[in-house]
């Protein structure tokens, strides 16, 4: 039987239901904040992203130096 590969799932307490209704609401303002930053954070890279590979484009130099 293919009985013994299937790991049992763990059982949810009441406490632990009890420990995160009591908690959602700072966590979900926590990972709200955490989400708005990372969200800027991102944009913040792209345009500078974006900016970096237009000043490459615009450059004729070649991107390793010659040495000599």
């Amino acid at each position: 039987m293919m009985d013994g590969q299937t790991p049992p799932t763990p059982p949810t307490t009441q406490q632990e239901v009890g420990e995160t209704s009591d908690h959602t609401t700072s966590d979900v303002a926590d990972l709200r904040a955490m989400m708005q930053r990372l969200t800027e954070q991102q944009l913040l890279q792209q345009a500078q992203m974006a900016e970096l590979m237009e000043y490459i484009r615009s450059s004729r130099t070649p991107a390793v130096a010659p040495t000599g």
